[in-house]
């Protein structure tokens, strides 16, 4: 992974917790964008994590308008640590302001008591319940 990284981290006592991080941009219209990033999840932990990317007209927050790109990256409960490299692309149908977003979104916690706290652990009575955790390195832009 190069360049800055992103770290998300939810917290499961919070109902629907999500994370967004945007960078705002110009596009030109009728020029195809690629988007490229690498990604590693965390799995170790009992509530799941789910990442997503839209691209959105503006600077409107994510979910009131925009596309997601690509499929949601999930890292499930109690799952091997996970990695990939993504490659997105999108065509902007105006020129003007475009907004790309990650949004991570984190399971809540439920009742844990008498469960394991991590894959193979012992079951216990009572765990800390944290969420997956998700990593993204720079995204790079292309222009074609």
């Amino acid at each position: 992974m190069t360049g800055p990284v992103v770290v998300a981290q939810g917290d499961p006592s919070q109902a629907n917790s999500t994370i967004t991080v945007a960078k705002t941009f110009c596009l030109v219209a009728g020029k195809t964008y690629t988007f490229t990033y690498d990604w590693i999840s965390y799995g170790i932990n009992p509530l799941a994590a789910h990442q997503s990317t839209y691209i959105v007209a503006g600077t409107s927050p994510v979910g009131t308008s925009g596309a997601q790109l690509g499929n949601t990256i999930d890292a499930p409960p109690h799952s091997p640590n996970g990695s990939g490299h993504v490659v997105l692309t999108y065509t902007a149908p105006t020129t003007g302001q475009y907004t790309f977003y990650f949004y991570w979104t984190f399971q809540t916690a439920g009742n844990y008591s008498g469960s394991r706290c991590y894959s193979g652990g012992p079951i216990v009575s009572n765990c800390q319940t944290y969420a997956n955790d998700f990593a993204v390195g720079q995204v790079v832009v292309n222009c074609s």
